[in-house]
């Protein structure tokens, strides 16, 4: 039987449930308030004033920090920088054994190619970029320009597209382009620093972007979209193409998937401010078929905007034939067992109410006033979430279909690709990448649910009580033991969204716990355990952001808008297909390098 979520206060929820209110209604009551003072004074930065007059006296540890992120950035300058190809290119490795200082490598088919996949490199340059801003040392941002510009000059598709993402990088060792799935871009929540490719090259940029979104999209009509673009792919209608407004959730075989779409809305929505106006439109019609297919009564969702057809190929393969929450969970828990509405798992959930929510926000404050209906969508997701699954007592989202459906504790009746039968699903923790995105959707929004849930999910993280309100009655943790630089960078967004003095005082706190436990030998890793380092680890990003905030300035260094899950997937010897997060960066990662 469907087990229903109680609506009440059961487990901690931090809202009553209101009455019914059909999504739709709630979307255009949202965009009406966040069109007046509310909008205009997040995007204004309230509270900027009162962060610029925090500036205090410098500490040893302010020092200490800022000394890590320069001993960090030096490091990747003269070991990450290509010395293998007897050419010294200006790229970089994607990372280093943090022991011997060996660059991370793929073995495939016997031969060991040296990573450099730029398109995982791009918080590491937004950091570069920070950095140079902050100490006015422009070698660091020179570095990732220099990096940029070689990309655009020797590894650029006739049509645009770079030789970068989930499927192929280039080799330091050869200079040679490898495709290990393909040949075909995948990007999917890389999220690319936009920005400094355009000060690097402008056309090239916005080549890219329209030449992403031509390989994408494979129906335009339906915006039916296919995650791989083709290299070579000959210019089509683009912007100008046909739309036939279709009802989300309708059957198809291709992704059309929150993935690259997070990445294909912002693009555009970036592109839309730099020159090409008409690319905005394209990017709403894909945010209003996502929002379209959330569930019509509770708003969840939704991971997809539509259903993926039977396949009449390979029918005894239930992992690619068809819808797959469907075909594992539809004999028991009917409609509502649908891709689009699919809330069992960790990695699901965050890439719509994390990574996706992410972007949107970053789209919100890049388009500003024309990025309220963005702003609404994101904000009406993370509450319904809230609502719906969040249950604070214990820190968790509960595992759920889209109409509230509760199966956390269920055990599986038939193996699939959402776990085998007989395990039991387990709830979701609210760890603080979803911190991060609920504060940030307050700091843009004032919205008070959010702000409530920020609190429970603080407390939840080990950071003391945030307060009822921004600076009142709290009770912060400045004793806490969390080094996690996605909880310094949500405590920052407190910080900036209220002026509050106590909120950079915690934020001082986890910056300098990461200092304790994540650096070693001028890198960040998140263990001792952990044998190799990525330079696009998070922390040296958060640690300048706060930074910043100490300075009163926090404009000065790039905004994080996601990218945490950027990965490289494909055959690697001994291993099949896998993915270099497993292998190499994730925290169980036990990997060891073979023979040399």
């Amino acid at each position: 039987m469907t087990r229903q979520i109680n609506l009440g206060t059961r487990g901690g929820f931090l809202v009553p449930q209101a009455p019914k209110e059909h999504p739709e209604t709630t979307r255009n009551r949202l965009v009406a308030i966040l069109n007046g003072a509310i909008l205009m004074a997040a995007l204004g930065q309230p509270g900027s004033s009162a962060i610029a007059q925090q500036t205090a006296a410098r500490s040893e540890a302010d020092e200490a920090r800022m000394r890590a992120v320069v001993a960090f950035a030096d490091h990747a300058l003269e070991k990450g920088r290509d010395r293998w190809s007897g050419k010294e290119t200006p790229l970089f490795a994607d990372g280093l054994e943090v022991r011997t200082g060996q660059p991370v490598e793929w073995l495939h088919k016997g031969r060991r190619y040296v990573l450099s996949n730029l398109a995982s490199q791009q918080n590491f340059f937004r950091t570069l970029v920070g950095l140079s801003n902050l100490t006015g040392d422009e070698r660091y941002r020179q570095a990732a320009k220099d990096a940029t510009a070689y990309m655009f000059e020797h590894f650029r598709s006739p049509c645009g597209l770079l030789y970068w993402g989930g499927h192929t990088f280039v080799d330091l060792r050869t200079l040679k382009v490898v495709h290990i799935e393909g040949p075909h871009m995948e990007i999917k929540m890389h999220l690319p620093y936009y920005d400094l490719m355009w000060q690097v090259g402008r056309e090239a940029t916005a080549k890219f972007i329209r030449a992403y979104w031509n390989g994408n999209v494979r129906d335009w009509r339906r915006l039916e979209i296919n995650r791989h673009a083709p290299y070579g792919e000959a210019m089509g209608s683009l912007w100008d193409s046909p739309w036939d407004n279709p009802a989300p959730l309708y059957e198809t075989q291709w992704h059309g998937s929150v993935m690259p779409i997070t990445d294909m809305t912002y693009s555009a929505a970036w592109l839309s401010q730099h020159g090409d106006a008409r690319a905005l439109g394209w990017a709403r019609r894909l945010t209003d078929l996502m929002a379209g297919a959330r569930h019509p009564q509770t708003g969840l969702g939704a991971g997809r905007f539509t259903a993926l057809e039977k396949r009449r190929t390979d029918p005894g393969n239930s992992t690619a034939h068809g819808d797959r929450t469907r075909n594992q969970f539809g004999p028991e828990f009917g409609e509502a067992a649908l891709d689009a509405w699919n809330l069992l798992s960790a990695t699901g959930v965050r890439r719509i109410y994390v990574e996706y929510a992410l972007s949107q926000m970053a789209a919100t404050e890049l388009l500003k006033l024309q990025g309220r209906a963005l702003l609404a969508e994101a904000v009406g997701g993370l509450k319904a979430y809230a609502r719906h699954g969040y249950d604070a007592q214990h820190n968790v989202f509960r595992a759920m279909l889209g109409d509230g459906s509760d199966l956390t504790g269920y055990t599986i009746k038939r193996s699939g690709w959402f776990g085998d039968a007989g395990e039991t699903i387990r709830p979701i923790a609210a760890d603080a990448a979803f911190l991060l995105s609920y504060a940030r959707a307050w700091r843009l929004s004032g919205d008070a649910v959010l702000w409530t849930t920020s609190q429970a999910m603080a407390r939840g993280n080990g950071l003391g009580d945030i307060g009822d309100t921004p600076g009142q009655a709290m009770a912060l943790n400045l004793k806490t033991g969390c080094s996690n630089p996605l909880a310094l960078l949500a405590v920052l967004e407190l910080h900036r969204g209220s002026g509050e003095a106590g909120y950079l005082s915690l934020a001082r706190r986890i910056g300098d716990n990461m200092i304790e436990h994540r650096f070693r030998n001028n890198l960040f890793v998140e263990s001792d355990r952990h044998i190799y380092a990525r330079f696009d680890a998070l922390d040296p990003l958060a640690l300048l952001t706060l930074e910043a905030a100490i300075r009163g300035k926090p404009d000065q260094v790039p905004t994080f808008i996601g990218g945490l899950w950027r990965y490289l997937q494909g055959p690697y010897d001994g291993h099949g297909r896998a993915s270099d997060q497993r292998l190499f960066y994730s925290p169980a990662a036990q990997f060891q390098r073979g023979p040399q």
